[in-house]
């Protein structure tokens, strides 16, 4: 009867940890996420960058990215522009918005919307993160009548 029900539970859960622990693990509980939890979760895409200015393209969510960031410097003013398409057709009306987080400190995160400038095209202007190091840059892009996603650029900025 047991192991019945821990045979019907593996159905409707995914592990997740060291693969070591095997049957224990899931027999008792540890590491197992339901299966909803998993499959809900926006699709996220990484991107290393830096130091110094980032001309980057790469697909996400089955669309494509074009990044731009400039001058990438600690300490200046920052352009960041994003251009989005889906089959190449700009995607307009999008909802981004922009996370800069330190890795290796804690300095809080500044978040900021993006504005759709031009054809698909989104832009952030703004104050610069005053130290040089490893940040991360969360963009988080819900597009219209699609499935959010988020892109992490991890930028190691300079001075």
């Amino acid at each position: 009867m047991l192991a019945r029900r821990l045979h019907d539970a593996s159905k409707r859960l995914v592990t997740v940890g060291p693969p070591f622990l095997g049957g224990a693990a899931l027999a008792a509980g540890i590491f197992a996420v339901p299966r909803y939890a998993t499959e809900s979760a926006p699709e996220r895409v990484t991107v290393v960058v830096g130091p110094g200015p980032v001309k980057r393209a790469f697909p996400a969510a089955a669309r494509r990215l074009e990044l731009r960031i400039e001058p990438n410097r600690a300490g200046a003013w920052n352009a960041l522009n994003l251009k989005l398409t889906k089959s190449g057709v700009p995607l307009h009306r999008a909802r981004i918005t922009i996370s800069m987080t330190m890795r290796n400190m804690q300095m809080g995160t500044q978040t900021f919307p993006l504005r759709e400038t031009r054809g698909g095209t989104y832009s952030y202007e703004g104050p610069a993160l005053v130290m040089a190091g490893l940040w991360d840059i969360v963009l988080a892009v819900a597009p219209p009548g699609g499935k959010p996603f988020r892109v992490v650029i991890r930028d190691r900025l300079s001075t």
